[in-house]
């Protein structure tokens, strides 16, 4: 049973994460609230989020749960002792073909070769 802490941790973790992408480019995200399926962030399109306030690491069962059908799945980590003024350090995991598919997106790498070459 989790306790009324560490709900309260989860809350202000998915609540933070909200303002902050509100703030960077997704001005009507919201938190989903405890207990929802899907995204813990709404109002993202093409992308799920799974927020975690946890000691545990477990990237996989995270990304797991992140992949939701939501789009592409991103799991915000906050570490202990990071608050939510700490925000935009909180590390992100994502799976690498995603990374890849972004980076390339933004113009990283060497150009694609087009089929049509």
């Amino acid at each position: 049973m989790t306790s009324p802490h560490r709900k309260r941790r989860g809350a202000e973790t998915q609540a933070a994460l909200a303002g902050y992408l509100r703030d960077h480019g997704w001005p009507f995200a919201t938190d989903a609230g405890a207990g929802r399926q899907g995204s813990d962030i709404l109002n993202t399109p093409g992308l799920g989020w799974e927020a975690k306030a946890r000691r545990d690491f477990s990237p996989l069962a995270w990304i797991r749960q992140a992949d939701n059908g939501s789009g592409v799945p991103l799991c915000v980590h906050r570490p202990d002792g990071m608050g939510p003024a700490t925000v935009a350090n909180w590390p992100v995991t994502l799976r690498l073909s995603d990374v890849v598919t972004l980076l390339r997106a933004a113009g990283y790498g060497d150009p694609e070769v087009s089929d049509a070459a």
